[in-house]
């Protein structure tokens, strides 16, 4: 049996809540809003007043607040040696960063960037990085969807993904495709942004990001990524000397094309893969670098600082309209 403190009780910490379960862990849920307890006991679960008494309890902790209260609960969490999976992205902002890389060092961490977890991206990543159709030479990936689609039933105005302030709109809400750039291609060296609200969805943040990235190693690429498209779109497409390959979310295969005819499905999920499985999949990794810390990282803080690095620099780059550098280092 595990002890888990989940910190924040919105869509994803109750997806995690109910992961969790079907785990066997033995859960306690803190929020910073206080007038959730009711919620998280009507729930099932057991409500935890104290964060610091829930950290004292639990073996490892899953940060699921809003992205702008991210860095107070997982600084704790590393001061006090509990282990932490903490939701994408990292933070707004750099503030507090170089305290919780200290402190986290040694700790078993994973930030939930889950498409690392698809077994068809987990194929395309052990492809890559054997060279097997030489080097990455461009890429790109997109994802869109209206915002107000997500989650059906709710107000997506009342929904932190409206708001900028509290890490919503495309650019930072939507970092998954980032991320995945860089675990496939490698570290982003400079990007180029241009943020926009082209939209009518009522929300105080953009709905359109167009990034061009350029990685360490010359390979150069675009993501888009965008809170409007009215039909859902998520996939990606790599460049190598001698091979295309391409995916696509909502089929799951990825396919490499190598000449004009020569087209062969490579890797595509079980019959019961669910989409959903890469969460549950990204925190039983978690569980089990917990148990052997051993276990390398999938998405270790030093990624999610770096896909933090980037989004920062592609704000700056929107806001000057130049290409910016992106930092290695805190």
């Amino acid at each position: 049996m595990t002890n888990i403190l989940i910190c924040g009780f919105g869509s994803i910490g109750q997806k995690h809540a109910k992961n969790l379960t079907d785990m066997g862990a033995s859960l306690r849920i803190w929020r910073h809003r206080q007038d959730q307890k009711e919620a998280i006991i009507d729930a099932g679960y057991e409500f935890e007043p104290s964060l610091e008494n829930g950290l004292d309890w639990a073996d490892a902790a899953i940060i699921a607040t809003a992205t702008d209260q991210h860095i107070a609960p997982a600084t704790l969490a590393a001061q006090k040696n509990v282990p932490y999976y903490m939701e994408k992205p990292v933070s707004l902002n750099t503030n507090g960063l170089q305290e919780l890389e200290q402190n986290s060092r040694n700790l078993p961490i994973e930030i939930g960037c889950q498409l690392r977890h698809h077994p068809s991206l987990v194929a395309l990543k052990h492809q890559l990085t054997h060279h097997e159709y030489g080097k990455v030479l461009s890429f790109q990936a997109w994802v869109g969807q209206r915002l107000d689609e997500w989650r059906p039933g709710s107000d997506y105005r009342k929904c932190y993904s409206a708001d900028t302030t509290r890490g919503g709109g495309a650019l930072f809400d939507l970092v998954h495709e980032i991320d995945l750039m860089t675990w496939l291609v490698g570290p982003m060296d400079s990007v180029y942004a241009d943020l926009r609200h082209n939209s009518d969805l009522d929300m105080n943040a953009e709905d359109l990001a167009n990034i061009i990235l350029s990685a360490d190693n010359k390979a150069a690429g675009t993501v888009q990524l965008d809170m409007l498209s009215p039909a859902y779109r998520r996939g990606l497409q790599i460049i190598c000397e001698k091979c295309v390959y391409t995916f696509d979310m909502k089929e799951g295969i990825l396919w490499r094309k190598i000449g004009s005819d020569d087209v062969q499905c490579i890797a595509k999920p079980d019959k019961n893969f669910q989409p959903a499985d890469m969460l549950k999949n990204a925190v039983e990794y978690f569980i089990n670098r917990v148990k052997d810390p051993t276990i390398a990282p999938r998405c270790g803080l030093e990624d999610g600082i770096h896909d933090l690095h980037i989004l920062l620099a592609a704000k700056q780059s929107n806001s000057n309209k130049t290409q910016e550098k992106i930092r290695k280092t805190l």
